[in-house]
């Protein structure tokens, strides 16, 4: 691969739990997870950094809590390259804060209850975004961070990336479509739309399916959660399992001039 190209890897969604032995809708998420990161020990390609698009930890009833985060950060502790995380609808930010701080970054968003920052790997500009509401599927972006994203796009040299929980724009899956995704999207696409040739994509989870949407020149994408994954057809029921579609993660590569995303599977033997 070529000195130019900076790569990534994107999982979302572990849900890990307060015990190793902790079941979230007859899936095991410490070993999922574990399993995960023993595949991602071995896989060919050097990856810069991992981003984990949200839900790191907590289940459909409740939020997590600190034993869950303690555990959370035992399973991660051994990973090489540096991880960065964002809250999803389960996380707690200040748990997460304390047990996943992010490393040489500026904050995008300062008060105590966001986790939104910013960092510069290999001439390449990423934006985390906060959008978490609590005990909520939707998710809302503050103005705030919009402000500011607003200002970071008309000012930044670099080509910025996008990171957040919550899919923008529709996904043509109606129950997703109706509960699931950011509900002021249509700000941020706007916002984006007018920045969009500086702009390499926006990376989400959430609906835990491989999913890429390509529209007014963003290009839109999910990664497989590391969990089971949701049944994303149009008629699909509310939190239907898709039995058929394994855990996963995306191996993205960006150049100056393109974006490669690589979706890839975990060994289940």
């Amino acid at each position: 691969m070529s000195d130019s190209t900076l790569s990534f890897i994107q999982i979302s969604d572990t849900h890990i739990g307060p015990q190793q032995d902790y079941t979230f809708r007859s899936y095991a998420p410490y070993t999922q997870t574990k399993k995960l990161l023993e595949h991602l020990a071995i896989f060919p390609e050097q990856a810069s950094f991992i981003i984990h698009t949200g839900d790191v930890c907590g289940d459909k009833d409740a939020h997590a809590d600190e034993p869950s985060y303690k555990l959370a950060q035992q399973l991660f502790q051994d990973v090489e390259i540096p991880l960065y995380t964002l809250p999803g609808n389960h996380d707690e930010t200040p748990l997460l804060k304390k047990y996943f701080p992010p490393v040489d970054h500026d904050w995008l968003d300062e008060t105590e209850d966001r986790m939104s920052y910013t960092f510069v790997k290999q001439g390449h500009r990423f934006v985390v975004l906060d959008a978490a509401v609590r005990s909520k599927r939707a998710g809302v972006l503050p103005a705030r961070q919009l402000s500011a994203l607003k200002e970071l796009l008309q000012s930044s040299l670099e080509p910025i990336t996008i990171f957040l929980h919550y899919p923008p724009l529709p996904l043509q899956c109606r129950w997703i479509d109706e509960t699931m995704l950011l509900t002021n999207g249509a700000d941020l696409h706007e916002l984006l739309r007018s920045h969009a040739s500086s702009l390499r994509g926006v990376f989400f989870g959430h609906v835990h399916q491989p999913i890429q949407l390509f529209t007014d020149g963003i290009l839109y994408c999910c990664a497989a959660a590391s969990m089971f994954q949701f049944s994303s057809f149009y008629e699909s029921p509310d939190g239907g399992i898709d039995t058929q579609s394994p855990q996963g993660f995306n191996f993205v590569s960006m150049t100056e001039s393109g974006i490669r995303i690589n979706p890839r599977c975990v060994p289940q033997a």
